[in-house]
């Protein structure tokens, strides 16, 4: 599973650089599907909120 989000994460970093705001929606939802840490939930809320220079 680990390896799982972090290669979401990786595709959600390059899809921001490309801004497909549909493509970042699409990896958000499968990783929320995925027991997630603390740390990775604090990702998700920033990029869901657009904020991903934080």
């Amino acid at each position: 599973m680990h390896n799982d989000i972090l290669k979401r994460l990786d595709i959600i970093k390059n899809v921001v650089a490309m801004e497909d705001e549909e493509l970042i929606t699409m990896q958000i939802t499968k990783l929320q599907a995925l027991p997630l840490d603390e740390k990775v939930k604090q990702i998700l809320a920033l990029i869901a909120t657009k904020r991903f220079f934080s």
